[in-house]
């Protein structure tokens, strides 16, 4: 598969994704975790989501999954509305090597016999920015700040991870290095919950883009501003139950800081990216 013809589908996808996003955009549905593709609506938890997504272990035996999901959190740009999605259909495919939901896909590339570890190629969409036509009257003037999809790598060593994704549909040009670990405490023999800690590094391209005033976008009360490389700390909690008869529920959250180097921009109010996230997916039977 050549990388004209992944970049190629990847734009059609994102302009699949633009196109719904202004159908829906009276539903707030601009920000992080909210994720539109394939002719259905996507919610991605907002952590573990390539290891666990949406409390299913690599423990549970390969197939498809659907449900409902949903995700709520407040949007860090100034005046405009909070992220509140209604409830969206999920669907999806767990396996030994893959995992796929929605827009966001992660493959097995290498794996450790003896040793805790794989490396990964993942596919993700980032659902991040605001509209042109943003209800935010402070944000008037400026244009719209679309999502991308990127393509990436993950390893992961024992509860130790590092990811890194660059954007691929030629909207931001940058990319983002996380690292971290996380560990899952089994409660019960159905119920589960856990933790994860990080930083992420995105660079300055990605920062300009979204947080960053062009020139032709400052007036008197909202200057130029050019984004440069930003470092976010972050944390979260999932919790998942297994209700029996292949129907599982997952609660997570997701707490981020914000660096100075985005909340020092004229068009951002908090320091702060809060997310939470409900689901509840049914796994069919092989």
């Amino acid at each position: 598969m050549s990388m004209t013809w992944v970049s190629m589908c990847a734009k059609l996808m994102h302009q699949f994704l633009s196109l719904l996003q202004t159908r829906w955009k009276g539903f707030g549905i601009r920000y992080y975790q909210c994720c539109i593709g394939g002719g259905l609506l996507f919610a991605i938890p907002p952590l573990m989501a390539s290891t666990a997504p949406l409390g299913f272990s690599e423990r549970a035996p390969p197939g498809w999954v659907a449900g409902f999901a949903a995700v709520e959190g407040p949007n860090p740009f100034i005046g405009d509305a909070d992220t509140v999605s209604p409830i969206y259909p999920i669907v999806g495919y767990i396996g030994e090597n893959i995992i796929w939901m929605g827009p966001y896909l992660n493959y097995k590339l290498l794996r450790g016999k003896t040793l805790p570890f794989f490396l990964a190629g993942t596919v993700n969409y980032r659902f991040e920015g605001f509209d042109e036509d943003s209800n935010s009257p402070l944000l008037a003037g400026m244009e719209g700040r679309d999502g991308a999809f990127e393509l990436g790598l993950e390893f992961r060593f024992a509860a130790l991870f590092m990811s890194a994704a660059m954007d691929i549909t030629n909207t931001h040009n940058g990319y983002e290095i996380q690292l971290g670990a996380d560990h899952v405490f089994e409660l019960s023999n159905r119920a589960s919950i856990g933790g994860v800690v990080g930083v992420s590094m995105k660079n300055h391209e990605l920062v300009d883009y979204y947080y960053g005033v062009r020139a032709g976008e400052a007036t008197l009360g909202r200057p130029a501003y050019l984004g440069d490389s930003a470092l976010n700390m972050n944390l979260g909690l999932n919790f998942s139950y297994d209700f029996g008869n292949q129907w599982r529920g997952s609660a997570s959250f997701k707490h981020e800081w914000l660096s100075d180097e985005i909340t020092r921009s004229p068009i951002v109010e908090r320091d702060f990216q809060t997310t939470f996230f409900f689901g509840l997916l049914y796994q069919f039977e092989r």
